[in-house]
């Protein structure tokens, strides 16, 4: 059997010569050494791609730890105290929605009701803004009054939007302009402490100067 010099023969199993050229195999020995050269930059540049994305990741994992932090200091507020409202059941671990409280449903404040915010770091005051900026923020109400919770002198809440006028007449003024209506148009009167019913701004002018109630409350016209 004649063999060229370029090629090689081999003897299978079933005796059968297979010949194959040595320049196409030793091609093929050497790809496995040219593509691991050529994947050599290929991974470098998978590395800085992922390390620049772990960096990036790094930078949002650290803002989510600040996101953790934050959610942890929320579970550590069930470990405050609760404030109590001094007129109904209402508790609150929040020192801001306590005074929120205090002044939407009852028309008071911590001053006015004799209830002193005292904060486990020593602070007292009659205010919610030490809870900006103390970080222990655990407070405890102390009552400093003798049991009289004094209002505060506002007008009832707009029925046609959320706006508090400050007096009655604002009350009226803020229908004219801002609604284009009146009290009476929308079945509504004002009433004063005195017993003077008012339906338009005109009525007010009749109150007697000598009245010291300065406080107005809301019904409608087919009240009785």
């Amino acid at each position: 059997v004649k063999v060229d010099k370029g090629r090689r023969s081999t003897r299978n199993v079933s005796g059968r010569v297979k010949y194959t050229d040595s320049t196409e195999e030793s091609d093929g020995e050497n790809e496995p050494s040219l593509k691991k050269i050529k994947s050599e930059p290929v991974e470098n540049k998978n590395k800085v791609v992922l390390h620049k994305r772990r960096l990036s990741n790094k930078g949002k994992s650290q803002t989510k730890i600040v996101k953790m932090n934050k959610e942890h200091s929320k579970e550590n507020e069930t470990e405050k105290n609760e404030l109590e409202c001094p007129e109904c059941e209402y508790r609150s671990r929040s020192v801001y929605s306590w005074w929120r409280h205090l002044k939407e449903k009852h028309s008071t404040t911590p001053t006015l009701a004799g209830c002193l915010i005292r904060c486990d770091c020593g602070n007292e005051s009659y205010s919610h803004n030490h809870s900006n900026e103390c970080q222990i923020s655990n407070f405890t109400i102390i009552r400093t009054g003798d049991g009289q919770i004094r209002r505060i002198r506002m007008t009832p809440q707009c029925v046609l939007c959320k706006k508090y006028p400050k007096t009655a007449c604002g009350y009226m003024a803020h229908f004219e302009k801002h609604h284009k209506s009146s009290l009476k148009a929308n079945g509504i009167y004002l009433e004063c402490q005195c017993g003077l019913k008012c339906t338009i701004h005109g009525d007010l002018y009749k109150h007697d100067k000598k009245c010291s109630g300065l406080e107005f409350t809301l019904h409608k016209l087919n009240e009785d």
